[in-house]
């Protein structure tokens, strides 16, 4: 088990040490913003060892700005915004019709085996096999091409975990000529059952990397339950600095982040050993090859275990949830397949989805239902274009064109734009296609 807990950095005596100091140097930081009460004690050591320099008074007085005021929005991370679909109910279909088009859904099948490969068809986790999987990023897709390089999300991030740190972030997560944040890539994947995805999805859990061999073939990561939000928590509430987000529970949570049985049972079980798992828990990622298929990214894992913790604990905003690390758009593993089923942005949002209820999945249900084919859906034997779908007009005798009406409502324009999904809209598919039925019905 690891030692290591959500709190750990609040028991660290030189940290407590430093943080006294501050304080002692400069009394704007006694009371803070829960926000920045959870940065201060989280950050890397050598920001807060800078601070307490006698002659760093700009440096404090810009610290001091930072942890005191409300922060303006960084890419979600500070002041997170709800995912929302302003459109739709129905959901339409995505027509694939030219052979092109079978390229990219290669490239993305390719690359969903590859994860599969990496992580012997279980979930790295639970040790669950096929037909509960999901390929799941650690940096979350939503973020994909939304960030650039000179973004004042770098230089929030340098603030707190300095530039070595925040310069390989970036340069993970930056590699394109487009100068913008990229999350398809092998090594910000990882499967995982569909119930741990959704509990580190709902920022019910966080994974914390502990070490990786010289070889970089194997990596040893510790789960870990994180708090549910409390109610009169928000993070713009002010706080004093040296106090504990939860002095009660030193420990952090380590069945379960629910405090009364009554209001029903979160846990994981690992297969492999028939164990429950707890806070702690250790298990193991490994590759065959680091070159071809890489590991899980120590360095974005290490990201996501420090957002995931300040997410948990700084509260609510005051209209509003978090879900910056929501990774909605997520890729399901059919059992007989690594093709996921392309669906279409829905053009409202009636399918079950209340942001409101927070991180409680009591009231979870199926977002709205992928419209595919279910031979599409499975890896043919061989190359071989997809049939077109188009829907038939309710005027015309099996949708054929009239002088009135040339081509029938509801047919699409098979444009060469529309004919190639971007790679992304392919990571996007769900699994609820599988769960009702294959195809969606």
């Amino acid at each position: 088990m690891d030692t290591f807990t959500i709190f750990s950095e609040f028991e660290d005596p030189e940290r407590q040490e430093l943080i006294d100091r501050l304080v002692n140097l400069d009394t704007g930081f006694t009371t803070v913003t829960r926000t920045g009460m959870l940065l201060m004690w989280l950050c890397d050591l050598d920001i807060l060892r800078r601070a307490v320099e006698p002659e760093q008074k700009e440096y404090r007085r810009f610290l001091k700005l930072i942890v005191t005021v409300p922060m303006m929005d960084h890419a979600g991370i500070c002041d997170p915004k709800n995912f929302r679909d302003p459109q739709s109910s129905k959901p339409c279909e995505i027509t694939v019709t030219s052979p092109i088009a079978s390229v990219y859904l290669s490239a993305a099948v390719k690359k969903l085996q590859r994860i599969l490969d990496r992580d012997g068809v279980r979930c790295v986790l639970t040790q669950l096999g096929q037909p509960t999987l999901h390929i799941a990023h650690i940096i979350p897709f939503k973020l994909n091409g939304v960030t650039g390089r000179d973004d004042p999300i770098w230089t929030w991030l340098e603030t707190f975990w300095g530039e070595e740190r925040t310069r390989s972030w970036k340069q993970q997560l930056i590699q394109g000529e487009d100068d913008a944040l990229n999350t398809e890539f092998l090594a910000n994947l990882m499967t995982l059952s569909v119930q741990a995805h959704c509990y580190l999805d709902a920022g019910l859990c966080a994974f914390r990397p502990i070490s990786i061999n010289e070889a970089k073939t194997s990596m040893t990561v510790s789960f870990h339950w994180l708090p549910l939000p409390m109610a009169d928590a928000r993070r713009t509430s002010r706080v004093p600095l040296q106090s504990h987000p939860y002095p009660e529970r030193r420990q952090g949570w380590v069945h379960t982040p629910r405090e009364n049985e009554e209001d029903g049972e979160i846990g994981l079980f690992h297969w492999g050993r028939m164990e429950v798992i707890r806070s702690g828990f250790i298990f193991e990622m490994s590759t065959p090859d680091p070159k071809i298929i890489p590991l899980p990214s120590f360095e974005l894992l290490e990201l996501r275990w420090h957002l995931s913790r300040i997410m948990a604990m700084q509260g609510a905003a005051e209209d509003e949830d978090d879900d910056f690390l929501s990774d909605y758009e997520t890729t399901q593993v059919p059992s007989r397949s690594v093709v996921p089923p392309v669906r279409a942005e829905p053009e409202n949002r009636d399918d079950g989805w209340d942001f409101s209820r927070g991180r409680d999945f009591s009231w979870l249900q199926p977002p709205a239902q992928i419209v595919a084919h279910p031979d599409e859906n499975v890896l043919p034997s061989r190359p071989m274009p997809i049939r077109p779908r188009i829907r038939r007009s309710p005027t015309s005798h099996k949708g054929s064109p009239t002088k009135e009406n040339p081509r029938p409502i509801g047919a699409r324009s098979l444009s060469p734009e529309k004919t190639q999904p971007s790679e992304g809209a392919l990571m996007e598919a769900q699994d609820w296609a599988w769960v009702r039925g294959r195809g969606g019905g």
